[in-house]
């Protein structure tokens, strides 16, 4: 009987369980962008927001970048004039 809730407890956390969908991300991000926090996203070298674009990244989102450093070290540049709003909470940090 013990084994049998213990079962049905884990299905019913199954649905909280589900791990974010992994987003690579690369290059010039160049429109009005949402990274949501449904979402994990991996930088995959410098990504840049361009002059004229928005990068709007909602609270609880979180973005990592690929190993490596020097030439091959991963970030995220806004350029003159591009945007970035981001504010998280103490419950749902960036």
């Amino acid at each position: 009987m013990r084994k049998r809730l213990q079962l049905l407890a884990l299905i019913m956390l199954l649905p909280f369980m589900a791990l974010h969908a992994q987003v690579t991300v690369s290059g010039t991000i160049t429109t009005d962008t949402e990274w949501t926090s449904d979402n994990e996203y991996v930088l995959d070298g410098v990504v840049f927001v361009a002059s004229g674009a928005r990068l709007f990244i909602e609270a609880g989102t979180v973005i990592k970048g690929e190993d490596g450093d020097g030439n091959s070290a991963s970030a995220l540049v806004v350029s003159r004039g591009g945007q970035i709003f981001a504010e998280g909470t103490p419950v749902n940090p960036i």
